[in-house]
């Protein structure tokens, strides 16, 4: 079969019968005991997974349950390197809501995306010298979407790092983005894509 032959329904056929949690492989890259932690990663998943389990999808591709509710959470790991690896992230806009995700993209690359002159970029790395590397991305599924704010540093920076890193977001939603920022911004996007 052609990729130009291919319909919209089979399609969403294709993503209702393969991308489903029970048909989903998980990897744990770790320095663990294998045998200690098999069941302790199959707990977790089961509990994650179990409401998603059963439930059909409707026609629009969303879950029949509808968005899932997914509670703030912290999980640390400590690790002998003397680098934090972090991540903060929230649900975002579904594949489905085209101006909200639209609109998600490109606040992820003025925030924190491919170039150095990201908001994030710019406060961590740049004015500050705290951070290694830090990015935002965004990732839509067809029934909500995930965005995330990734960032390194060393160990003693990483609290500093959430602050500024919150004081953007802060700004974000306070403060108008100014009109020359926001074009170079479309630019920037449009030459992404």
């Amino acid at each position: 079969m052609s990729v130009k032959k291919i319909t919209s329904d089979e399609l969403k056929r294709f993503v209702k019968e393969k991308f489903r949690p029970e048909k989903m492989a998980f990897t744990v890259v770790a320095d663990i005991d294998e045998k200690k932690m098999e069941k302790q990663v199959l707990k977790m998943a089961e509990e994650f997974f179990h409401d998603t389990m059963t439930p059909d999808r409707t026609d629009n591709g969303q879950n029949s349950a509808g968005i899932p509710k997914a509670e703030p959470f912290e999980k640390t790991l400590n690790k002998r390197n003397h680098q934090a690896n972090c991540i903060i992230g929230g649900l975002a806009p579904s594949l489905y809501q085209e101006r909200e995700r639209l609109a998600t993209v490109l606040l992820c690359n003025i925030l924190g995306g491919p170039f150095a002159n990201s908001k994030l970029n710019i406060e961590l790395r740049e004015r500050h010298g705290l951070s290694y590397n830090v990015e935002a991305s965004y990732t839509p599924y067809s029934d909500c979407g995930i965005v995330a704010i990734y960032f390194s540093s060393d160990h003693c920076h990483t609290e500093q790092c959430v602050e500024l890193i919150n004081e953007e977001i802060h700004k974000l939603r306070t403060e108008a983005i100014t009109p020359r920022r926001l074009a170079v911004a479309k630019r920037q996007f449009i030459a992404q894509m």
